[in-house]
């Protein structure tokens, strides 16, 4: 019961923290692009450099408590790699639901469920390993 309790704390502080650092990256898209003219590409990377850094510091604070500060930039690397994965997942997903390879409500389940859901795994039990 224990154990089913910490997952689901973890889950919550998972999703929480994504919908902040999602809505950080929303935000500093829109400023970027709308405000200031910021090309796409370039306000799109900054607002994943933005959103990234709240969703490390929530995550590795909140949701899994990652007490080590030595280890710091170590899980922020592997945290980083992580990211990179799940952006590169998504993109193959997007470019398959471009192409008509697969229906466009199969990709956004895959992207809102799939990938969240292998990020929180490897998140786990690989970046914030305690």
């Amino acid at each position: 019961m224990i154990r089913q309790n910490h997952i689901l704390r973890q889950s919550v502080f998972f999703l929480m923290v994504g919908a902040i650092a999602t809505l950080v990256h929303l935000l500093v898209f829109h400023v970027l692009s709308s405000q200031y003219q910021v090309h796409a590409v370039a306000a799109n990377v900054v607002a994943f450099l933005s959103a990234f850094s709240i969703s490390y510091v929530g995550h590795n604070l909140l949701t899994f408590r990652t007490k080590q500060k030595r280890q710091f930039v170590n899980t922020g690397f592997k945290f980083m790699l992580l990211q990179l994965v799940g952006l590169s997942f998504n993109t193959v997903i997007a470019i398959n639901i471009e192409y008509g390879v697969i229906r466009y409500e199969v990709g956004l389940v895959l992207m809102g469920l799939a990938t969240p859901s292998f990020t929180f795994v490897l998140s786990k039990f690989w970046v914030f390993r305690s």
